[in-house]
């Protein structure tokens, strides 16, 4: 385990938070594309998060639904709802899964870094570790 910076929560996925200029924190809420890619498998993910603001200052909740493809042929899908904790430019996304087909689905977890208002990279952490990136067009901004 190790201790994500600037947040100070400990979590077994962030300690892969991409370093850089932070960029100014735009609100998350709003409609999301997340795609992700394995680099050794080859396989990929890519879906959709509809994020919202929580009562709890920079805490957000997401609902996410995902498509994981591999070349052999195996495919996933997967319902997930999720809290997103933002501090400056750094979110921790913690999963839990609602359904999966098949079953064998495991619970997804991003460490992202904001790099635009339509911008998020960083990974994502299941059965393995995927580089992802969440996007959205400039339009869908919500203040």
């Amino acid at each position: 385990m190790s201790q994500c910076a600037p947040t100070g929560r400990v979590t077994p996925f962030c300690d892969s938070l991409l370093t850089g200029a932070a960029a100014q924190t735009a609100s998350l809420t709003g409609h999301w594309n997340v795609e992700a890619e394995h680099a050794y498998s080859g396989c990929r993910i890519s879906g959709s998060a509809i994020v919202t603001a929580s009562e709890h200052g920079n805490d957000y909740r997401a609902d996410i639904v995902l498509h994981q493809a591999c070349p052999d042929g195996r495919q996933w899908d997967a319902t997930q709802s999720c809290l997103l904790t933002s501090t400056d430019a750094f979110i921790v996304v913690e999963c839990t899964l609602i359904s999966a087909t098949p079953a064998n689905y495991r619970p997804d977890n991003f460490a992202l870094e904001q790099r635009s208002a339509t911008t998020l990279e960083g990974t994502l952490q299941s059965n393995l570790r995927w580089s992802t990136r969440w996007t959205r067009p400039a339009g869908a901004l919500v203040s």
